[in-house]
């Protein structure tokens, strides 16, 4: 079988403290994926719950057919990195990719992942800094 397109994945809840609205997620990622003249399947929404990710296990298992997803950003990955490296290893088993439009990232592989934790841990820091010096 041949994979063919990107599937969109939006969430309606709040990620890294930006709410974006359903709608302006579609077009964000139709025109990413446009501007790399790569397919745009319709989107799929997350359930409106905090910590659900249903849709995106459901889109997991359809990467046989699919060359890949596009979502908004990386912090509409699950928050447990234990969840988050079974989805690198799907993603890394189906030969597959997901791009992330705000950080202009593509997961393909360890290295992607390795560079996404990074990114997670990074922002964890963030509110321990300091502020004034």
């Amino acid at each position: 079988m041949i994979k063919q397109g990107y599937r969109g994945y939006c969430v309606h809840q709040p990620f890294n403290g930006l709410r974006v609205p359903v709608p302006l997620q579609n077009i964000v990622l139709r025109d990413f994926l446009n501007r790399k003249g790569l397919m745009f399947k319709l989107s799929v929404n997350e359930l409106d719950f905090p910590n659900s990710h249903v849709q995106l296990f459901s889109l997991l298992d359809q990467l046989d057919v699919l060359e890949g997803l596009v979502m908004t950003s990386i912090f509409m990955l699950p928050s447990d990195a234990i969840i988050r490296q079974k989805i690198y290893r799907r993603i890394q088993d189906t030969h597959s990719i997901i791009y992330f439009v705000i950080e202009n990232m593509a997961l393909k592989d360890v290295d992607d992942a390795q560079k996404i934790e990074d990114l997670f841990s990074m922002t964890r820091l963030l509110p321990h800094c300091l502020k004034k010096i």
